[in-house]
């Protein structure tokens, strides 16, 4: 009789120890799960693109049977290439090209050193082809931020080398 309530006694034991080493398991499962998603950056926010990673471009002179004439077309280099087609934000002085139409640029320089006036390159302007419904005025050397696809233009040189498909104005902290 003592012998069966000792085997009780260790059956009851080996259950609640193997119960036990499952909620452990369970709880360590658990633990290294949410710690590899608290370490996985936040996938949803988008790279502030330095204005220096777009610098990485080159020019060769090529005639344009269309227009009859020369222009420089650019060659990017790896950093831009790497930004391709992809949603980025990117924060500048903000120039009026025509505010009727809505067409602006983000210069990397206020509007008195940029491309046009200051002899900045090209690689310092950002086309921004705003989002449809947008209807906001900005003013000249408006500090703004703005996210959208970045484009490499090669071939259409009545665009900038770098166009901001369906731009927004974005906050930064």
């Amino acid at each position: 009789m003592q012998q069966c309530f000792i085997n009780k006694i260790f059956i009851i034991l080996y259950l609640q120890q193997k119960e036990m080493k499952v909620r452990i398991n369970t709880i360590v499962i658990y633990f290294v799960i949410g710690l590899s998603l608290a370490m996985l950056p936040d996938l949803k926010a988008q790279p502030l693109l330095s204005w220096e990673k777009l610098s990485d471009v080159n020019f060769d002179l090529v005639w344009f049977e269309e227009h009859q004439s020369k222009f420089m077309v650019p060659r990017f280099g790896a950093i831009p290439n790497s930004y391709k087609n992809k949603k980025v934000k990117i924060k500048g002085y903000v120039i009026p090209v025509d505010a009727t139409k809505n067409l602006y640029v983000i210069s990397k320089v206020p509007m008195a050193m940029c491309f046009f006036c200051g002899g900045s390159g090209s690689e310092t302007i950002v086309e921004l082809e705003m989002k449809k419904g947008f209807s906001k005025r900005y003013n000249t050397d408006d500090v703004k931020t703005f996210q959208g696809v970045l484009t490499l233009n090669t071939k259409d040189v009545m665009h900038f080398i770098y166009i901001l498909k369906d731009a927004v104005e974005v906050s930064t902290p």
